[in-house]
């Protein structure tokens, strides 16, 4: 077995350095070539709220930066679709950030990709916790890759406290991604509970020829 440690600092640009993991065929964003996606199984683990389960449709949040220019249908059956109600839209991917997770779902017939934010985050009064469990398949014919994310919500009013963390676990490698602020550097002690908080960097360990 080998193992390999690195930093991974993101330059802050949403557009081109973010963390997603996305259920692709083919190559992706080529201009001028219908995208094709394939379906990912989701199993939530935990959704808690100050030691309660709740239901993750709670989690749901109004999100601004990506309602407008969404889909009118999806924006209006958003918890049908987190359910798996509505088959047109189904799961493409993820991407986690220091408040939640977005999870990207795809329509074929409209060739049209939304976005739902589940804000673990929200309304937290001491302890917030999510762990989602992703299978991932692979066009080539491999075994899914399976993704365990979570998100713990420590310390309300200071997310650069919160645990994040995503383990991938394929044939022969298991990546462990930590998403971190930089507490130093980032003053969020005036930032709304409701607002989106992105990583600054991540701390990955990579386990090879397991």
């Amino acid at each position: 077995m080998e193992r390999r440690t690195y930093i991974w600092e993101f330059s802050g640009d949403r557009e081109t350095e973010t963390f997603a993991v996305i259920a692709h065929s083919g190559r992706y964003n080529v201009p001028r070539q219908k995208p094709h996606y394939l379906p990912v199984k989701m199993q939530v683990k935990i959704c808690q709220r100050d030691g309660q389960n709740i239901d993750l449709t709670e989690l749901i949040h109004p999100c601004d930066e990506i309602w407008s220019y969404t889909n009118a249908e999806f924006l209006e059956n958003r918890m049908k679709i987190l359910r798996g109600e509505c088959h047109n839209w189904f799961l493409a991917g993820f991407e986690p950030v220091m408040t939640g997770v977005f999870l990207w779902y795809y329509n074929e017939e409209l060739g049209d990709v939304g976005k739902i934010y589940l804000h673990a985050y929200s309304w937290v009064e001491k302890y917030g916790e999510l762990y989602i469990e992703f299978h991932v398949p692979h066009a080539n014919g491999k075994p899914d890759t399976e993704y365990l994310f979570g998100v713990e919500c420590r310390r309300p009013g200071d997310p650069t406290s919160n645990f994040v963390l995503l383990e991938a676990f394929s044939q022969n490698t298991q990546k462990c991604i930590s998403f971190c602020c930089d507490k130093c550097a980032d003053d969020l002690s005036g930032h709304s509970r409701n607002e989106i908080i992105y990583p600054k960097y991540a701390d990955v360990t990579v386990y090879t020829d397991i």
